[in-house]
């Protein structure tokens, strides 16, 4: 695949600017056509030209690349992380541990390659970041230079990209790499533009403007998606659901248990009743206590006759709550499907509530199949 160098002497005398700070660096940073779509159209969905500059939203991801034999950057791809509610995004906690689930797979798919592969593909790690600045241009602000710091001391090759959707043009890519120029300065380290060379050719800019009229029409009709499945679906009919029909356990606040207790913690309450244990962390659903006494009389009954009425009790019970689980896999699955032809540009918060859900879903469902695989040992046909 041909690369465009672009020169940002060139593009900034296009933009009619001049750098705010620092020296120009001339040093290639080598940016995949599938990085600069995902952070184009991920942008996109919070600040376009159809929207209100009011409405405009910042989104910040990570870039997954390699550093070559003369340490210039490859990034091979972006993964959007958060949108901002505003000038700005908060990055809290879950989203550091999504990241660092990230550069766990990384070093994993690292550890699978050897040869050629390990050199381009597996020898790959976090080689920066990449915000959006919609309709205020290229520039580290204080907030931005305390957030490279972190990655630039961990990595004196780590890069931030910029991406404004105003300048993007047929010649202009609409995004610019900024690094450090000295981090020994702390918050008072000026940034660097550097040159960087996209994958393609010029067709790659014009052809990401039929991608967007294209994709993000369908991105905010599937995020308006996702969040009625979670008001509607996940808030409203799965919590009812459980509250109804608990077969879930509640995790408590606050307990004090043994370590040995911390092990195997999910496969002890979805599938073992040990009513004692389950007290000491977990609030027990009335309505799967219930179900658990009546398994307990039957199995105790001597006579099949009466274990019979028992299992049918049980099977009773839980045909409802299995009627209603089979409503609400079949509501997130419709939406999960879609979600897995765009995966690529959704963001953590999306894909995290979409994996969270699911195992609640299955959780459930486990729970359910195995109470009636043990109502129906009690008087098999």
């Amino acid at each position: 695949m041909q690369k465009v160098l672009f020169n940002f002497k060139r593009i900034l005398q296009l933009r009619g600017m001049t750098l705010s700070f620092g020296d120009f660096e001339r040093e290639k940073i080598y940016i995949s056509k599938d990085a600069y779509r995902r952070m184009v159209l991920y942008g996109s969905r919070y600040a376009n030209k159809y929207m209100n500059e009011k409405e405009y939203r910042e989104v910040y991801g990570i870039l997954i690349g390699y550093l070559d034999e003369n340490d210039n950057t490859h990034v091979r791809t972006a993964i959007p992380i958060l949108a901002g509610s505003g000038a700005g995004v908060k990055y809290e906690s879950k989203h550091y541990a999504e990241t660092a689930k990230i550069d766990e797979k990384i070093f994993e798919k690292r550890e699978l390659k050897s040869g050629k592969d390990y050199k381009e593909a597996g020898n790959e790690f976090l080689v920066g970041w990449w915000h959006t600045h919609p309709g205020f241009g290229f520039f580290f602000s204080e907030t931005d230079v305390l957030t490279h710091l972190g990655w630039q001391q961990a990595n004196p090759f780590a890069i931030g990209i910029i991406y404004d959707f105003t300048h993007r043009s047929e010649i202009d890519p609409g995004i610019e790499v900024l690094r450090l120029a000295d981090v020994s300065k702390y918050k008072m380290s000026q940034y660097v533009s550097l040159d960087f060379a996209l994958e393609g050719d010029f067709e790659t800019i014009e052809g990401i403007e039929d991608t967007f009229e294209q994709l993000v029409p369908k991105l905010e009709d599937l995020s308006l998606e996702i969040r009625q499945l979670d008001k509607q679906v996940k808030r409203k009919d799965f919590a009812q659901l459980q509250r109804n029909h608990g077969l879930l356990m509640v995790k408590k606040r606050k307990s004090e248990i043994a370590e040995e207790d911390k092990l195997n913690d999910e496969e002890k309450y979805l599938y073992e009743w040990n009513e004692e244990w389950i007290k000491k962390k977990y609030r027990l659903p009335k309505y799967r206590a219930k179900i658990e006494k009546l398994i307990k009389k039957g199995k105790s009954r001597s006579k099949d006759k009466k274990r019979k009425v028992y299992r049918a009790k049980i099977e009773k019970m839980l045909s409802k709550p299995k009627k209603k689980i089979i409503k609400i896999k079949e509501k997130y699955y419709a939406v999960n499907q879609r979600a897995k032809i765009y995966e690529e540009y959704l963001d953590v918060d999306e894909l995290t509530f979409l994996e969270h859900f699911e195992k609640r879903i299955s959780d459930y469902i486990d729970i359910m199949n195995d109470l009636i695989m043990r109502a129906y040992k009690i008087a098999p046909d």
